[in-house]
């Protein structure tokens, strides 16, 4: 008993030591990259941001598609932060995010075109952005020192196929090439076009990415110790608070849960495994957040926590412009957004066709034993599919504000869907 209190012990105290190792590598990128000089930026970040006012805010190139609209609001929110001068407090100004906003700039891009333009008539002012990390401009600032706008636009859709090869290359290696179409169907939803174009994309979709192909790559390490894969887990939920600026981050809990069904075998503690790599995703994600709010307010001598617990409230509640709101209302106009022909045809017709195909797959054996593994895993897949929902419940107010960023959560659902029926109906074993 004794060996086992200090082994829980110990993965306690490893926990809490990469929660803070971590906080503390994120503060000291960010004060690094806030050292960089900024005329080469601004110079890059001017030659393309024109693109804002040809497209507008929101630029949505299929009317009625909330997946291809492109938010150029918070990419000038992004690139405000990245042009800001270099101060001689760089560790505040690394806290704080600032940029500029101009009295007569009724928009984000507009007031980040007035400070490219250098506007001396209108009257500035200093916005900061405390509650967040800001964890991109790790790689945003040293990419415009040296490339531009288009550039970014151009590089990320090419990065973002890569990866997508290399996961269905594993895919394929691994001998999961019936999973191939889930992914297919995933990527579908979420629309490259859209998700190469916009910054405030990439994050989730690199990170659930990357999360899938490690696991897949290192799997054979992995599976040696659940532990491991809670730790895999607490990091992936770390740079997720990190990076992402609250769009889908439940892509990355989920997807990577559905690629740790697949590898694991049966087992009846599958249910209780799943559950603890969530809470340790939730541990960092969540611890992640609350640093950055204590380090914040040590440093600016503000209090975020109250700022930031604020907006927790108000992001969470069931208020919209002095409105209310339903939790579930809100969770069925989100959904809506897939309610279009060219989603139900590139879903529909693959998920009746597996229907079908299984179906007939049971009927044609003289007796179909389908094991209690089968069922357990394809409940699993079902309460990963069931990830969104919940997220969407609780966040009622954004998802609601913000269905263009939130609606990608849906892929969680989709590939977990498709997942567990090829599962269940994949390997059927005929008795005669």
């Amino acid at each position: 008993m004794g060996l086992v209190i200090k082994a829980y012990i110990k993965k306690i105290l490893f926990t809490f030591f990469i929660l803070i190792a971590s906080a503390i590598l994120g503060s000291s990128l960010l004060s690094l990259v806030y050292c960089l000089p900024t005329d080469k930026i601004t110079q890059h970040v001017a030659s393309g941001v024109q693109t804002f006012l040809t497209e507008g805010a929101t630029f949505e190139y299929a009317s009625g598609y909330k997946s291809a609209i492109l938010d150029n609001v918070t990419d000038a929110i992004m690139l405000g932060e990245a042009v800001f001068p270099s101060t001689n407090t760089p560790v505040s100004a690394s806290m704080s995010a600032p940029r500029y906003i101009y009295s007569d700039s009724s928009s984000p891009e507009l007031s980040l075109m007035a400070y490219i333009n250098d506007n001396t008539t209108s009257e500035r002012f200093i916005m900061t952005y405390p509650r967040y990390w800001h964890g991109y401009l790790i790689f945003i600032k040293p990419f415009f020192m040296f490339f531009d706008f288009s550039d970014s636009r151009i590089f990320h859709l090419g990065m973002q196929t890569i990866l997508s090869v290399i996961l269905i290359c594993l895919f394929y290696r691994k001998g999961f090439r019936h999973y191939i179409m889930p992914l297919t169907l995933l990527l579908v939803l979420w629309n490259p076009a859209s998700v190469g174009m916009c910054m405030q994309y990439y994050a989730c979709y690199y990170l659930s990415f990357f999360a899938m192909i490690v696991i897949l790559w290192k799997a054979d390490s992995l599976l040696k110790n659940s532990f491991y894969f809670n730790i895999l887990f607490l990091i992936i939920g770390i740079c997720t608070s990190y990076f992402d600026f609250l769009t889908y981050p439940m892509a990355t809990l989920g997807l990577p849960l559905c690629i740790w069904l697949l590898l694991v075998p049966y087992n009846k503690k599958n249910l209780l495994h799943l559950i603890t790599n969530a809470i340790f995703w939730a541990i960092g994600y969540l611890g992640m957040w609350a640093e950055k709010w204590m380090i914040s307010s040590i440093i600016l001598k503000e209090n975020v926590f109250q700022d930031a617990l604020a907006n927790v409230a108000f992001r969470t509640s069931t208020t919209v412009d002095a409105d209310q709101i339903n939790r579930i209302g809100t969770l069925c106009y989100i959904f809506r957004t897939l309610i279009k022909w060219p989603y139900v045809i590139f879903f529909g017709i693959p998920f009746v066709i597996i229907l079908i195909m299984g179906l007939r797959k049971i009927l044609r054996t003289n007796t179909c034993s389908i094991s209690k593994q089968k069922y357990a895993k394809l409940l699993l897949f079902m309460l990963i599919a069931l990830i969104p929902c919940a997220w969407f419940f609780v966040t009622a107010n954004h998802a609601y504000v913000h269905p263009r960023l939130v609606y990608r959560n849906w892929g969680v659902s989709l590939f977990a869907l498709f997942s567990g029926i090829i599962y269940f109906f994949n390997d059927f074993k005929q008795q005669n």
